[in-house]
């Protein structure tokens, strides 16, 4: 009997380029994945810092804007600010208004009523920032001078 000399293999046969291609390109399609859902993160993120920095000011304009409608006899006020590409729409509604209690004069020797009014506002804030929004709520007390 003859023996052929088998020939060595010289190369890679099709399924293994194949099995290899797809573990190659598996890698590459979940390493995309991640980066994209880093950037995006990383984005919001920025944004969320960004409105962060005007919100200091925005709440002080807010403020200002309600201290000044003291005088009228509204019970829901509302506004827009905008500072630094950052939009901020505000709604205040009146949650009690009351007057001080009455004092005793030492001079006078009478009860003595102050005229002020005192005005507790719950304010409902919104920024919004390119595709960020972010919303706040606090308490104003405000009163007439």
């Amino acid at each position: 009997m003859l023996y052929a000399k088998a020939k060595k293999q010289a190369g890679f046969t099709l399924i293994e380029v194949l099995v290899a291609s797809i573990i190659l390109f598996s890698s590459v399609a979940i390493v995309g994945v991640i980066y994209k859902g880093v950037i995006i993160a990383s984005e919001k993120s920025e944004n969320q810092i960004y409105i962060s920095a005007v919100v200091p000011e925005s709440i002080k304009i807010i403020q200002k804007k309600l201290r000044n409608k003291q005088n009228e006899s509204s019970t829901e006020e509302s506004g827009s600010v905008s500072l630094l590409e950052v939009d901020a729409k505000w709604q205040a509604l009146l949650v009690e208004a009351k007057v001080p209690p009455e004092y005793f004069d030492p001079d006078s020797g009478n009860l003595t009523v102050i005229d002020k009014k005192y005005n507790l506002w719950s304010v409902d804030v919104q920024f919004k920032f390119k595709t960020t929004i972010q919303e706040y709520n606090f308490y104003e007390l405000t009163w007439d001078e």
